[in-house]
């Protein structure tokens, strides 16, 4: 979440890393004996429009038919190779420690203290059988990576519990598909739960004798016939999700439930029959509700209640049951102001006076807070007395059968066994990283650079082990064509923009004058002209442009959104003068003379949509190709008038799947999707799409590149790390960028195929 950044020691143009390079393979076809042979030559100088229907003449038939070369499976045909990162080197934050990524939940062997399960907020269940020092992923052959809770049964330590979907009331947070069970330690899966039994969002899943145990959005759920069927309890209003669930080893058949905004109930009948608690609890002026019990004394429940600020509205405790509970004045507002998103809570098994609670520090004084004696008073313990730190953001606490205390959080998984005096450090061997974007090098395969959800801007140099460049959140990046050795990482919502060069040697911060500009969060467009040396183009409600690599900028276009931000801008690779943008809300524009003019291209897209996407062709600036992040309906269109009309080539693509990038192999017409759920290929316009999953896990893709001259399609995933997959014929050459800007001829020529359209 939002910090400042530090420094321990966009991504490169849409169409220079997914076009750039394979405008080389383009050029390939071009020179291939049918293509000459029957005629096709383009049309006087002007380059001929490359669409979908083109890029399929020029294949054999055997290339292009459904089981020929680019489909002898359903799961596809690129394999896939994890480049980590594994784990993320010193990493500000974790006090310059390793991190891996953020973790919803950590379930523990109930007698043997190195089997661990944690579940990765977007990277699925990862298991330890020696303490911590490895990981394994155990459910990349689920249809959701995303973790909500896990929960192991202590009389069968092999039977564990998913429930996928993480509730955190974050942008950030994924829904799920439901609820799943392994009875072999992880070996293999089977699902118990549909998503809509048992909730999009699961926060805590619990296993009694005969029973299982849901909270989610759904509210309490639960099973009594193994997950044939499902009852749910919901107290108040739709708004109210079950936040938490918890019971003592005391009193099994006891049950505490938190709901959002309404109240604690409590159930003396394993879950069958529910009522509310007060004696002292707020009725109003709260939301978000943590809990936690005394397996010593199922009389001693701790909770914390999140007001709408994101603040703590009171710690409470009750020694009775509940029947009356106490206001812990002197608890710390150890969450700050992001409670809804960051709030762990534990009491130790044997000493109810013992509890710890976590929530954010960095720019507030909050973190990990510890109690000894019941809350009368705390104090912090997120930094031990050697210096070890546990990364700000805290989401889960476990105790071990041993008395350690383990931690899940925004950087991965820590533990103490000395009451927070020290930590230790379990991120070796996680590869759980959540991206937004990448960049790649123009010439080095072994060099990418690349933003994270609270891990900062972190450099791939060859390894699997990542040094972060800077921390906080890390937003768009870029990597100059003219200058590879310097590259661009930013701070959420481009603010601030820093200049760096290769390895790791700052330029200093070159953000421009966009302070209060509407902006992604991390999404937003950071590209390089792919012609004009130095030039780099930044897109908040408008489009900045620098010439100078960042040192001024200045902006080329008025406000191109409905009101909401700019997605995605991609610059025409033989035309510097033409600009595609698109929008969080759907708009599309386009200019043909750098920004002078910027005509609305809307016509035939869905409305109000995320425009997630957009590739020029690498041949005629008039034709292009987007993305739009909708779970239906059209989601991949092209154009070959500019924009002025979109078809849409979606085709089979199955519905509930997003569309959050897009790649295009221009050598092949290979069109590749990065979705909510892996990556897609089609190469024959939209008529079949193949999944590639061949070994690439079901997580989302956020960004998706070419690296055309060394010939990989790298995916950058919100939850699984970096990915990438060697392409067909891959290329070696590289295209000649324009050294001078275009003709007034050149503008004149592609202005008149643009029917003209003023900004509303």
């Amino acid at each position: 979440m939002k910090r400042t950044p530090r420094v321990n020691g966009r991504r490169l143009s849409r169409s220079l890393t997914a076009l750039l390079g394979t405008l080389v393979s383009l050029a390939c076809l071009s020179l291939l004996p049918d293509e000459r042979d029957n005629g096709m030559e383009p049309e006087g100088d002007r380059p001929e429009r490359l669409s979908i229907a083109r890029l399929l003449a020029q294949l054999t038939p055997t290339e292009r038919r459904p089981g020929g070369l680019f489909f002898p499976e359903s799961r596809g045909t690129l394999i896939w190779e994890s480049l980590g990162p594994q784990p993320i080197t010193n990493e500000y934050w974790s006090g310059g420690a390793n991190a891996s990524g953020r973790v919803s939940t950590i379930a523990l062997h109930p007698t043997d203290v190195n089997t661990v399960y944690i579940g990765a907020a977007g990277g699925g269940v990862w298991k330890t059988t020696d303490g911590g020092q490895s990981w394994t992923p155990i459910s990349d052959q689920l249809s959701s990576l995303s973790s909500g809770a896990l929960a192991i049964d202590q009389t069968n330590p092999d039977t564990v519990v998913y429930g996928t979907g993480e509730q955190h009331y974050s942008g950030d947070s994924l829904y799920g598909d439901g609820l799943f069970r392994t009875v072999d330690g992880g070996a293999s899966w089977s699902k118990i739960g549909l998503k809509a039994d048992v909730g999009n969002y699961i926060a805590r899943v619990g296993l009694s004798p005969g029973t299982l145990h849901v909270c989610s959005d759904s509210g309490y759920v639960r099973s009594i016939d193994d997950g044939t069927s499902w009852t749910a309890f919901k107290p108040g209003a739709a708004t109210a999700w079950c936040n938490d669930l918890v019971r003592s080893a005391a009193a099994p058949l006891t049950l505490f439930a938190g709901f959002y905004g309404t109240g604690i109930y409590k159930s003396i009948d394993d879950g069958a029959t529910w009522s509310a608690l007060g004696g002292g609890l707020p009725t109003t002026g709260f939301q978000r509700l943590n809990l936690a019990i005394a397996d010593s004394n199922a009389d001693i429940v701790y909770a914390s209640l999140i007001s709408a600020s994101g603040s703590l509205a009171g710690m409470y405790k009750t020694v009775n049951g509940g029947v009356t509970w106490s206001l812990l004045s002197n608890t710390p507002n150890y969450v700050c102001t992001q409670g809804w998103y960051d709030n762990g809570l534990a009491v130790s098994p044997t000493n109810p006076n013992l509890v710890f609670a976590g929530g954010v520090f960095s720019y507030c004084s909050g973190g990990i807070a510890r109690t000894t004696n019941g809350g009368t008073s705390w104090s912090y313990v997120t930094v031990g007395t050697n210096g070890s730190q546990v990364h700000p953001d805290q989401h889960y606490f476990v105790f071990g059968p041993d008395g350690a205390l383990w931690v899940a959080s925004d950087g991965g998984v820590w533990k103490t066994t000395t009451s927070g005096a020290s930590w230790v450090n379990l991120n070796q061997g996680l590869s759980i990283t959540q991206f937004y974007t990448v960049g790649t090098h123009l010439t080095d395969p072994n060099f990418l650079v690349a933003g994270t959800q609270d891990n900062g801007s972190l450099q791939f140099q060859g390894a699997q082990a990542w040094p972060q460049v800077i921390g906080g959140d890390g937003g768009p990046v870029a990597v100059e064509w003219s200058n590879p050795s310097r590259y661009f990482t930013t701070y959420v919502r481009m603010s601030p923009v820093y200049r760096w060069l290769r390895p790791l040697t700052s330029q200093g911060t070159v953000t421009g004058p966009w302070s209060g500009d509407r902006a992604s969060w991390a999404n937003g467009p950071l590209i390089v002209d792919p012609n004009l040396p130095t030039t780099l183009l930044a897109g908040t409600h408008r489009v900045w442009q620098t010439t100078n690599s960042a040192t001024t900028w200045s902006t080329i276009s008025p406000d191109l959104t409905g009101g909401g931000h700019l997605r995605a801008l991609a610059i025409a690779p033989t035309d510097s003068s033409v600009i595609y943008s698109g929008s969080s809300d759907g708009r599309v524009y386009a200019t043909v003379n750098r920004g002078a003019s910027w005509l609305l291209r809307n016509t035939g897209l869905p409305a109000g949509r995320i425009i997630s996407d957009i590739v020029v062709s690498p041949t005629d600036p008039m034709t292009a190709y987007l993305s739009v992040d909708t779970a239906s309906g059209g989601r991949l269109f092209e154009t070959s008038d500019g924009g002025v009309t979109w078809v849409d080539r979606t085709g089979t693509l199955p519905s509930g799947i997003r569309a959050m990038s897009l790649a295009v192999d221009f050598s092949t017409a290979t069109f590749y999707l990065g979705t909510d759920y892996g990556m897609y290929s089609t190469s024959d316009g939209g008529a079949r799409w193949v999944p590639e999953s061949t070994n690439l896990p079901s997580v989302a893709v956020y960004d998706a590149q070419i690296d055309g001259l060394n010939g990989y399609l790298v995916a950058a995933t919100h939850g699984r790390g970096m990915w990438r997959a060697a392409l067909s014929g891959g290329v070696t050459l590289r295209p000649r960028p324009m050294t001078t800007a275009p003709t007034p001829e050149d503008t004149r020529r592609q202005r008149s195929r643009m029917p003209a359209q003023p900004i509303p």
